[in-house]
Parts: C-alpha cells; sequence; structure tokens
C-alpha cells in the first residue's frame, strides 16, 4: 500500500466507519481510481462521491463531504509535488505528523489510530 492509499483509507475511515470496513472496498475502490492521486486531484468532488458511492462507501451526505476532503488531499500533494509512491509515511515523525494533521478532517486521534492499525499491519 502506498502513502495516497494509506492516506485514502485514514480520510475515509472516520466517524463510526472503520479502516476495516474501508480496507474491504479496497479492490472496488481501486477499480473506481480512488487510489490514482492524479485522477482524484483533477476531479471534481461529486464525481468522487460518486464513484465512493460505486465502490462501497455510501453514507449518505458523509460521501460527498468525504470525496471533498480527498479532493482536497489530492491537490494538496500534487501541488506540493509530494511522492506519495514512496516512503513518506513509513514512519512516525513529527514532519510526517505534521503533513497529515495539515489534510482536511484529520485530527489527533484519527493520526494517531493510522499509525496504530496500518503499521501493526505491516509488522
Amino acid at each position: 500500500m502506498n502513502d495516497w492509499e494509506k492516506i485514502v483509507c485514514l480520510i475515509l475511515s472516520v466517524n463510526r466507519w472503520e479502516l476495516t470496513k474501508t480496507l474491504d472496498s479496497y479492490a472496488k475502490l481501486k477499480e473506481k481510481k480512488i487510489f490514482d492521486v492524479d485522477f482524484i486531484a483533477q476531479s471534481d468532488f461529486q464525481d468522487v462521491g460518486m464513484r465512493l458511492k460505486q465502490a462501497g462507501y455510501d453514507r449518505g451526505s458523509l460521501t460527498f463531504m468525504m470525496s471533498d476532503r480527498l479532493v482536497s488531499a489530492a491537490k494538496t500533494i500534487t501541488e506540493k509535488d509530494i511522492n506519495v509512491q514512496g516512503t513518506l509515511l513509513e514512519t512516525e515523525s513529527e514532519e510526517n505528523r505534521k503533513f497529515l494533521l495539515s489534510l482536511s478532517g484529520l485530527g489527533e486521534k484519527s493520526v494517531s489510530d493510522f499509525y496504530r492499525i496500518i503499521w501493526n499491519q505491516q509488522s
């Protein structure tokens, strides 16, 4: 899983939507191009919201709030030319934590849970 895929999972897995539920939809999310950072950066949130719903991520009006967050994060990443195919988030550093917290919709609890869950899976 590359860094953008991790960020997508983090953004989508909030407000009582478990990470495991997001990961269960991984293949469908990939098929709908949700894990293509450049595609999402160039898309509008309504299109991304419809793609999320088609992939099984249907949370009513929250779906479009999350799609807006994804588009915003993708634009930030592409504008700053951040390499999300690499290992930017491989370790929990202050710099990585700051970057994640700068993305819309991510708070301390989400970021802490993200590090705990994602990196435990890699162990």
